[in-house]
């Protein structure tokens, strides 16, 4: 296993457990309720994944404030930019990741079967679209918004 992953698998193992950030947990009438996330492992790889997402938007907040706050001064901030894209990538990399193995996680916890657009409720329920033709994975970490890219987040 890289270095990469091990150090994302310690991640993981580390994070404490957060509820779903989604819209709720009504399940709507086009929806079925397809299953529901038991497995710690998979509920901490979206919390580490919610809270990466959040640190990313707090990082990028606080450097627009930087560059906003030094234009009045003229300070040169290109290493302090290059740091933070460099740490921005990383982080990216993860959520991608993450929100990749999640889902995969929860396909494989369903026995593979092939429900349409799945989405996530606050309370761990998994559902489905009714009478929805299959998309191809296009399915978010984020509910039933649909995927969302990390810029898309950051910009919330």
């Amino acid at each position: 296993m890289t270095k990469f992953l091990k150090d994302l698998e310690k991640e993981i193992d580390g994070t404490p457990i957060v509820n779903p950030d989604v819209s709720g947990d009504k399940v709507l009438d086009e929806e079925q309720v397809v299953g529901e996330i038991k497995d710690e492992k998979i509920k901490k790889i979206y919390s580490l994944h919610t809270n990466l997402v959040k640190k990313a938007a707090k990082m990028e907040s606080d450097h627009e404030a930087r560059h906003f706050s030094n234009m009045m001064t003229n300070l040169d901030m290109s290493e302090e930019c290059k740091k933070f894209h460099k740490d921005l990538d990383v982080i990216k990399m993860k959520t991608d990741l993450l929100a990749d193995l999640f889902w995969a996680s929860v396909r494989y916890e369903l026995d593979g079967k092939e429900y349409y657009d799945l989405s996530l409720k606050s309370n761990w329920k998994v559902v489905s679209f009714k009478n929805k033709k299959k998309s191809s994975m296009s399915i978010g970490i984020s509910g039933p918004f649909g995927p969302l890219s990390l810029a898309d987040l950051l910009s919330i």
